[in-house]
């Protein structure tokens, strides 16, 4: 059985290979990328107080490794952090850019999840940091999402205009 992550790469793939080659998919996947963006800044910025409390804290650490393979497994498997970065990728590499500068922004962009996740992991693993948290969640989901939104509407004016 083929998991979701690897259909999804295969899928993403295959789209980078027919968006090379035709420059109207290109652009109309710069528009629906750029649209995907919109509405996740639409959905971040109507957060409502107490939309951002954090989960219980499990009494009992899980280990580094099995929480770097858990954490790993759950960003591969999840569609819409698939969907989001094949969106940033189209939007912003010009698609006759070769293999190597497509695997190196890979490589690049996965390094810096990597030490995100980590570094996001270690500050909200105190009690101090959850409880601020807890206080200015709801503003950080809104300039977060008033953000995506402009990214995402730049994305589709341009794509726009440049022609489809």
């Amino acid at each position: 059985m083929v998991s979701r992550a690897a259909a999804a790469a295969c899928f993403g793939i295959a789209l980078a290979m027919a968006m090379a080659r035709y420059a109207s998919l290109y652009r109309a996947m710069q528009i629906v990328g750029g649209l995907y963006l919109i509405w996740l800044g639409v959905g971040a910025s109507r957060a409502k107080p107490g939309s951002a409390e954090t989960g219980a804290v499990s009494a009992r650490p899980a280990g580094l490794t099995r929480g770097i393979l858990t954490g790993a497994v759950l960003n591969l498997g999840n569609l819409k952090i698939v969907v989001f970065f094949t969106s940033i990728f189209v939007a912003l590499l010009p698609a006759s850019a070769p293999l190597w500068v497509r695997l190196a922004a890979t490589a690049i962009v996965g390094a810096q999840e990597a030490a995100w996740y980590i570094l996001v992991a270690m500050l909200f693993s105190r009690p101090r940091a959850q409880v601020a948290y807890r206080r200015a969640g709801v503003w950080i989901e809104r300039v977060v999402g008033m953000v995506l939104f402009g990214i995402g509407a730049d994305i589709v004016v341009a794509s726009v205009k440049s022609g489809v």
